[in-house]
């Protein structure tokens, strides 16, 4: 009971730093877009279009979820949610750090929450997905299963910017690349994204193989 106490108040704290990494982002981004010229509406799709915001809201509802312990937030404490979230968010951290940094350089406020969304919230989550979740019952075919939701946001975002022209990601704008190169990046990110949920799905099995009761 005590150990179910302790998780509960760990995840209490990771929720804080979650919520606090996405709530800061739209607290320095949503002024920099007005001033733009931006309507309040536009600014607001515009930032929940961004997977990284998106990915680091579902880790704060999983931290949340784990917290709270309430029946009716059980999916977001499944071993497989938990472990999606963590390839996810694993590859929010690799596309930034190593394709991203470069092209943005915040200061302030808005670097702190830059770092938690794409750096300290990733890790936080990759660290409890290995001390706590339970590894046991996740298989093979589940990585494909996971493959939904990164598929179905890359649609969103070729439809949205095909009706608007906006895309939260240069390597996905077809005005600029053209629609077959796109896809090739789209394919390129797909394979991506399967292979660390193999890597993921292999590390749960070690895991459960030498740590598992």
């Amino acid at each position: 009971m005590a150990i179910v106490k302790n998780i509960k108040t760990l995840a209490a704290i990771l929720s804080m730093v979650a919520w606090f990494g996405v709530i800061s982002q739209f607290y320095t981004s949503v002024p920099a877009y007005l001033a733009k010229g931006r309507t309040l509406v536009g600014t607001l799709v515009e930032l929940f279009s961004f997977f990284t915001i998106q990915t680091n809201i579902l880790a704060a509802i999983c931290f949340t979820a784990i917290a709270v312990g309430y029946s009716q937030t059980a999916f977001f404490k499944r071993r497989g949610t938990l472990t999606s979230g963590a390839v996810n968010i694993s590859i929010v951290a690799l596309v930034f750090n190593l394709v991203l940094r470069s092209t943005y350089h915040p200061v302030g406020l808005a670097s702190l929450s830059n770092e938690l969304v794409h750096v300290i919230t990733p890790a936080l989550f990759i660290i409890y997905w290995l001390a706590f979740v339970p590894k046991d019952n996740i298989n093979w075919k589940d990585g494909f299963s996971w493959l939904w939701y990164p598929a179905c946001y890359l649609a969103y975002i070729l439809i949205r910017g095909a009706i608007c022209g906006l895309y939260p990601y240069f390597f996905l704008d077809t005005g600029k690349y053209g629609y077959p190169k796109v896809a090739l990046n789209i394919g390129g990110l797909l394979i991506v994204f399967l292979i660390m949920d193999m890597l993921y799905i292999f590390i749960a099995k070690l895991i459960n193989r030498y740590f598992g009761t």
